[in-house]
Parts: C-alpha cells; structure tokens; sequence
C-alpha cells in the first residue's frame, strides 16, 4: 500500500523508529556495496593496470548491472516460451544458451542477441533439435548478408520452417529463389507429412544462398568487446544481490 506524504510526516514525527531502523540497515547495506563494488572492479581494472575514481566505480557499477540484467532477461524470456511451447524444440535452455555462446565465439553476434532471438524461434512449435541450431545459424547468415535486424531474420527462418509451403513466396521477396522443381518436392513432402524433409530442403537453400556469411564476416575487435561484454555481465551478476540489498533495507522503514 502506498504511503501519503501526510502519513509519513506524521509516522516520522511521532514514531520514527522504524525508519530509523531502515536507514541504519540501509547504511549498512551501503557500506556493503561499496565495499564489494570496490572490491569486484578493482580486481578486473588492476587486470588490466588501471585506476578508478570513485565516479568511475559508481559509472562502471550501474553498466555492469545494466548488462547483467539485459542478460538475465534474456535467458529468463527464453525459459518462459520454452516452458510455454512444453518444450518443443526438444532442447533445454542451457543447450541452447550454450550454442549461442559457441556461435558467438566464431561471429559478430553476442550471446545475447542471439538468446532473445531464440526465444522467438522456441515459439515455432514445428523446429525442433538439430533444425533448430540449424535455423539459428541460418539466421545469423540472412542477417548478416542482408543487414537486417537478428530477431527479424530469425521471425522469418522460423515462419519458413514451421510452414514450408506458405513461406516459400516470403522468402522469395527476401531474395531466397527456389526452383519449381524444389517448390514440388517441399510441398509434395509436407503434405504427405514429412514436414522435417521439407524443412531440411528450406535449410539447404538458405545455406547455399547465405551459408557461412556470419562466420566470414566475424571482426576480431567485435569478438573481443563481445568477450567483454561477457565480464561485464559477470561482474554485474556478483554486484546485483547487494543492490537489492541495499534498496529493500532503505524502504523497509517506510512501510
């Protein structure tokens, strides 16, 4: 329940334990954070043979939970539709966080972009195992080549597979050709039910169009702010507990 301005200088000026109860915890809380905030980037700029202000901290802290954050939404997007799908994919989170961290490793795309991107394709009940990973990349490549916005690409490799027969015209427009003979075969296969065959044939087109466009156009300096951003993510992992430490003991006087 929200607190009136009126009832708070009234709780302040008759009994003021309680908030002075908070700001104490709130102190020591602080204290905390500082310490540890102190503590954790110290150590990785003494890494690297360089000082930090105070300025310096606070600014380095509030990026690093930032990125930490934008990571942990992420991954928690990607658990929720797997759990929503029941698992249709048939991969759990920690495959395919882990093959978005080994295609980071060999393209220009952080695991981050490429897990958010995930959570759109688990929502395509019909990928499932090695297609997924397979459209994952396919994805990366279309997006690479054509300069487009990851989660697009993969919305549209996804539309492609989980539906061959009515996504070859997209696709087409998109700059995927295929020929009449394979248009026959990818619809001649998912009529009769074999929908995984005519998807293998959508995935060898894409590959023969963008095939390994991600990988050739990975950017060492992109890698390594890319490695980075994982540091960055890790010390706002470690630094994210004693905020919410700090800031439930500093309203927890005002309740």
């Amino acid at each position: 329940m929200a607190t009136s301005i009126g009832d708070l200088v009234a709780t302040l000026g008759i009994n003021n334990l309680p908030f002075k109860s908070g700001l104490t915890g709130a102190q020591a809380s602080l204290m905390s954070f500082a310490s540890k905030t102190k503590a954790t980037l110290g150590s990785v700029a003494g890494m690297f043979g360089v000082g930090i202000g105070v300025g310096g901290l606070v600014y380095a802290a509030k990026n690093a939970v930032a990125a930490y954050t934008e990571a942990e939404q992420a991954e928690k997007k990607l658990g929720a539709v797997i759990a929503a799908t029941c698992g249709a994919a048939g991969l759990t989170k920690t495959e395919m966080i882990s093959y978005a961290s080994e295609l980071q490793r060999v393209t220009n795309f952080e695991d981050d972009a490429t897990i958010a991107a995930m959570g759109v394709l688990a929502t395509f009940r019909q990928i499932k195992g090695d297609h997924f990973k397979e459209a994952t990349a396919a994805a990366q490549d279309m997006s690479a080549v054509m300069g487009t916005d990851l989660q697009a690409a993969m919305l549209q490799v996804g539309k492609a597979l989980n539906d061959p027969i009515a996504a070859m015209t997209a696709l087409k427009r998109a700059g995927v050709s295929f020929t009449e003979a394979q248009k026959d075969q990818i619809e001649a296969l998912q009529k009769s039910g074999d929908l995984m065959g005519a998807q293998g044939m959508i995935l060898a087109e894409l590959k023969n169009e963008f095939g390994g466009a991600a990988r050739a156009m990975a950017d060492p300096m992109i890698q390594l702010n890319n490695r980075m951003g994982d540091l960055n993510e890790l010390i706002g992992q470690q630094l994210k507990p004693a905020i919410v430490e700090m800031m439930t003991s500093l309203t927890g006087g005002l309740e």
